[in-house]
């Protein structure tokens, strides 16, 4: 399992890479300052399932820390870049913040203990 602090480093970059990504692909200049923000916020969103699904113990990935959960991230990210109505702010931000999840679900899905396949806890839909 990821420590924290790898989750926080992998989601900062993460963050700025897809920042800078996001801004290349829609001929925009990437601003330092907008790409430190983004590092910063992946960084943050990166620890949101470990703070909503603590590891309390070695089995507690739940469906926040689900294959459903980064199937999920991967959905939004390709409906936020196939939108027309979606300012490209908000894609960026979007994208930013779609990403650095998926990124600690990565990280976790490479560990020994992998990522459930939904998650679900309850008898006969354990996965």
């Amino acid at each position: 399992m990821a420590c924290r602090e790898a989750h926080v480093i992998v989601g900062g970059i993460t963050g700025a890479v897809a920042y800078c990504i996001m801004k290349e692909r829609q001929g925009e200049k990437s601003s330092l300052l907008e790409a430190l923000a983004a590092a910063v916020a992946g960084g943050l969103i990166a620890t949101i399932p470990d703070v909503l699904e603590p590891a309390t113990d070695p089995n507690h990935r739940g469906p926040l820390h689900s294959v459903g959960a980064l199937a999920a991230c991967v959905a939004v990210i390709k409906k936020v870049l196939d939108s027309r109505e979606i300012a490209s702010w908000a894609k960026v931000w979007s994208i930013v913040g779609a990403a650095a999840y998926a990124s600690h679900l990565v990280l976790d899905g490479v560990s020994p203990k992998s990522l459930p396949l939904l998650g679900l806890k309850h008898g006969f839909l354990e996965t």
